[in-house]
């Protein structure tokens, strides 16, 4: 007599089991973390973040500063300054990465709106310094100060970053 196959219950039930694990573990790497830059900020590969800086203090002794508010994660490759009009050409610019402490870019005694693509010098096996220069890597976010300047809106610090 022929013995009739049956379906069996518990190891559908393992093998659904196992699948959902798979799917919620291929979900949680996924996801990006909550400080990374939305979807909707990146355009394609490239993320942008614009802050705003304003200044508290009396003509041309007025400070400021203010942070990016997503972790810059990727190679740095532009950095835009639009200062408000009739901002103090005393004015002096400090873009910065907490942690690691890094000096990103330094302005001094400038209101000019200009565009700054800060580079690295790369180093070859030896620690000498080789003749290309790349994007300046970052992981973290950006803090921008302002000194020196006039009371109110300084700048608007625009910057992008990539792979």
């Amino acid at each position: 007599m022929k013995k009739e196959k049956r379906f069996d219950w518990a190891v559908a039930a393992w093998i659904l089991a196992a699948v959902a694990i798979l799917v919620i573990a291929a979900i949680a790497i996924l996801t990006p973390d909550a400080d990374i830059a939305p979807r909707a900020s990146v355009a394609g590969w490239m993320g942008e973040e614009s802050v705003t800086v304003s200044a508290t203090g009396g003509a041309g002794a007025a400070t400021g500063s203010g942070s990016s508010t997503i972790a810059v994660r990727g190679h740095l490759m532009a950095i835009h300054l639009d200062f408000t009009a009739s901002i103090s050409t005393t004015t002096d610019t400090a873009i910065t990465l907490a942690s690691p402490s890094l000096a990103v870019l330094t302005i001094t005694d400038s209101a000019t709106d200009a565009w700054y693509y800060p580079v690295v010098t790369q180093t070859i096996y030896s620690g000498a310094a080789a003749a290309d220069r790349v994007a300046l890597p970052i992981n973290g976010p950006l803090d921008i100060a302002v000194s020196d300047t006039t009371s109110g809106t300084v700048v608007i610090v625009t910057f992008w970053w990539g792979e």
